[in-house]
């Protein structure tokens, strides 16, 4: 007889008890993460300290969204500041406006995630409205905070002349003319592939270094300059004219 050739997981009907975890014979079935409590984590982070001083660098708050956990976050944050350790929050601005503006007094550096300006077609492709995400980094850029926009770049979704033009215009609008691009990458394919769901961009294909400066040019002649993925230069910090 063919026996299961992976653990079966039925979603709709876990309650996260982890008992499978405990009883699966070949340890196929294991837990992920754990609970933590805001000072036991910093006390982890602080042994970096030394790295921390020695690179310039500090602790990124990334994820999923940061913002899932807005008062642990909050906790954490305060907790480095006053350790003077440089922190930065990846975020997709999805968030209420108040959770931002504490997370704004205690952060050194917002990259902050755009995808697309049109609102029909933010919610064609993510299921949510994007108005808030626009509004949100409009409040930022207005505390002066210090921003890095990223543009995840995808084939046939916002790499368009049009799409391109419409965020190119509300960048600049809103006080900033650099962003880094990000081109698409399938990474995130074996993970809903993990948790039985399935990937909604299967099949489509990477981006190749002539596409992305065909992105380049685009932005560039609407006035927005672009760095690479994990570049970011002194000027693309200042998104204030």
């Amino acid at each position: 007889m063919k026996g299961p050739t992976s653990p079966l997981v039925v979603p709709k009907l876990c309650r996260n008890c982890f008992l499978c975890c405990d009883v699966c014979p070949s340890g196929a079935v294991e837990k992920a993460g754990k609970k933590i409590n805001a000072e036991d984590l910093v006390a982890e982070l602080l042994k970096d300290r030394l790295v921390f001083e020695e690179s310039g660098s500090g602790v990124t708050f990334s994820g999923g969204e940061p913002f899932m956990q807005p008062a642990f976050l909050i906790e954490v944050l305060e907790l480095l500041k006053k350790e003077g350790i440089h922190t930065a929050i990846e975020t997709c601005g999805y968030t209420v406006w108040k959770h931002l503006e504490q997370a704004a007094a205690l952060t050194d550096l917002f990259l902050y995630d755009l995808k697309l300006i049109d609102d029909d077609q933010y919610l064609n492709y993510t299921g949510i409205s994007g108005t808030k995400i626009l509004e949100n980094l409009k409040n930022l850029v207005n505390l002066n905070a210090s921003i890095q926009v990223r543009m995840p770049i995808i084939r046939g979704i916002n790499d368009d002349q049009i799409s391109l033009k419409k965020a190119a215009a509300y960048l600049l609008d809103t006080g900033i003319n650099t962003i880094e691009i990000i081109p698409y990458h399938n990474f995130g394919a074996a993970k809903y592939e993990k948790i039985g769901r399935e990937y909604g961009l299967k099949g489509l294909s990477r981006y190749s270094d002539a596409d992305l400066q065909t992105v380049r040019m685009i932005l560039d002649r609407a006035g927005i300059m672009t760095n690479s993925e994990g570049e970011l230069s002194d000027h693309s910090r200042t998104r204030r004219n």
